[in-house]
């Protein structure tokens, strides 16, 4: 197979059905593992393992740009459930065929020890699991993504909301933080439900692994080799007795220079000195204007920045 062949373009990677990608991954999981040619299949299998990750990305990313968007959705839908499944099947075999090689690559270490981890709690039972975990997080996505707040004769978005809590009036603060949090306590009911069918999936994911429950098995999932649980509690019992007396100061000092009684949520972005604040651009169109500018500044000129 020649892996040169795989696309490259967007549109291209985008329009793939998991037959274009199989091929591939036969050759791969039928070709010998030999330490003279270890590198070039390694090689071989990055370029295909990018394009797979590429296309999810993208199918992913359109989701979160549009949150209401349906095309997306169910594009990125028929990929979690036509893609997925088995690429995910068929990464796991090269992931297994290449720990029972006993091969070593220099350098490569840390990739084994992830790999051994996966394969410790990899099980097909968890495929639809997964894609059904992944769906219920673009739920959540469309949840928040809808969200308006009404202020001052206009629906504006919660980034649009953000700026006004770095205004000087307290009272806009104020205001603008209430409004925002009424609106997002109306979908406490829909995010609360939908918590509640994240964790039957999630616990299933852990027992479907042999692992106990569902931290052990995201423990394992996000490869978390260096510190234990336990470990976790000790770092927050330190955060406890040396970061929050430090963070109590602090944030008295701001209470001073605000000349409040009492600091509220609308205080803790506002400049405590009373500076104006930064108001960098007002539309989408000034914001990549300045982003081109600033980064045409600062990369060499052999760097082609047509496509920022």
């Amino acid at each position: 197979m020649d892996f040169q062949s795989l696309p490259t373009d967007a549109n291209s990677i985008l329009a793939l059905k998991w037959q274009d990608y199989e091929p591939f991954f036969r050759d791969l999981e039928t070709r010998a593992l030999q330490p003279e040619d270890i590198q070039t299949w390694l090689d071989d299998w990055s370029k295909l393992a990018a394009t797979v990750d590429e296309q999810y990305w993208r199918l992913y990313i359109a989701t979160t740009v549009d949150t209401a968007d349906k095309e997306s959705e169910e594009r990125f839908n028929q990929y979690l459930e036509e893609i997925q499944p088995v690429a995910k099947t068929a990464e796991q075999t090269l992931k297994d065929k290449l720990l029972a090689s006993r091969l070593s690559p220099k350098g490569f270490e840390t990739a084994l020890r992830m790999m051994q981890a996966e394969a410790e709690i990899f099980t097909e039972e968890n495929l639809p699991l997964l894609a059904e975990e992944q769906k219920l997080g673009t739920e959540y996505n469309k949840i928040i993504g809808s969200l308006t707040v009404p202020w001052e004769g206009e629906e504006r978005t919660f980034p649009q909301m953000f700026p006004l809590l770095y205004e000087a009036d307290r009272s806009v603060r104020q205001r603008a933080w209430e409004a925002a949090q009424t609106q997002l306590l109306k979908e406490r009911q829909n995010i609360n439900s939908l918590w509640e069918k994240f964790m039957p999936v999630r616990l299933k994911l852990a027992e479907n692994a042999g692992l106990p429950d569902y931290r052990a098995y995201i423990w394992k999932q996000r490869f978390r080799f260096d510190y234990s649980p336990e470990d976790c509690y000790s770092f927050h019992a330190a955060i406890e007795a040396s970061i929050v007396p430090a963070a109590k100061r602090v944030y008295e000092k701001r209470r001073q220079r605000l000349g409040v009684d009492t600091l509220r949520p609308w205080d803790i972005n506002v400049d405590p000195l009373g500076t104006t604040p930064i108001d960098p651009y007002e539309s989408i169109a000034e914001f990549k204007s300045r982003s081109r500018a600033v980064l045409s500044r600062s990369i060499p000129n052999s760097v082609n920045t047509s496509r920022l």
